[in-house]
């Protein structure tokens, strides 16, 4: 469901997502809206967390990684998808199902 969710947010809220990239990165050159942006992130940061502690309480498994890590790697495939679907990739958001699904169960491995 979650990977599914992701792959919704990118065809559905492109824009917003854009804007978010936009502004995160012109903040390395805008001290002025840094500390907002730092703020997002933490908070996108910790709503990825309690997705996938979620994931671990319905698996019975433990996450083995923080939820820094956690949150940077998810958005790695997520920005990727989005530069891919925006370039017009019909599989971007395929791969960002399998990716995202094949992420989860390394976070949160079986025993």
């Amino acid at each position: 469901g979650v990977a599914e969710t992701l792959r919704r947010t990118i065809t559905e809220e492109t824009a917003q997502h854009r804007l978010w990239y936009d502004l995160r990165s012109h903040s390395m050159f805008n001290e002025e809206i840094r500390e907002d942006v730092r703020e997002i992130d933490r908070t996108l940061e910790g709503f990825a967390w309690r997705v996938v502690l979620r994931y671990a309480e319905l698996t019975g498994t433990e996450p083995v990684v923080d939820s820094q890590t956690n949150y940077r790697m998810f958005d790695g495939i997520f920005y990727a998808a989005l530069l891919d679907h925006m370039a017009g990739d019909a599989e971007a958001t395929d791969r960002l199902v399998v990716q995202a699904g094949w992420l989860m169960d390394r976070i949160c491995p079986q025993r």
